[in-house]
């Protein structure tokens, strides 16, 4: 304790100018500084650990990215053969002036009722699957 209260500038001829009253005083504050300056240390250190945590998760996203454009770059023949129906079968989803999907109709006047597009990310999951 003596050398904490050393480090605040607490040393014996301080505290007899202080006297008791002065002397209190700095004890009374002596912990709420400390819990402070451990506090103002610590939190940088404790965000530095969150941040580092979210640039791994950003590095391994990218990673996978960069494994399917790969795999894209460079497919096989089961995966030529998909991205080739696929290019063939654009031209017929896509309709007039080219747009899969438009806000000038509303959701239900373009066939996008609920169980419609649930059977429809049902399919696209079972392609996904089936590669």
């Amino acid at each position: 304790a003596a050398a904490f209260y050393a480090t605040v500038g607490l040393t014996p001829a301080v505290a007899v100018g202080l006297g008791p009253a002065g002397v209190a005083a700095v004890r009374a504050l002596a912990g709420p500084l400390l819990a402070y300056s451990v506090a103002f240390n610590a939190l940088p250190f404790a965000r530095k650990g969150r941040a580092e945590k979210a640039a791994a998760a950003v590095e391994a996203r990218n990673e996978a990215r960069q494994a399917w454009a790969d795999r894209v770059a460079r497919p096989s023949g089961g995966l030529r053969e998909k991205l080739s129906a696929a290019k063939k079968l654009a031209p017929k989803l896509l309709g007039r002036g080219r747009v899969a999907y438009s806000t000038e109709a509303s959701a239900d006047d373009q066939g996008l009722t609920g169980a419609r597009v649930q059977d429809d990310l049902a399919a696209f999951d079972r392609l996904l699957k089936d590669e």
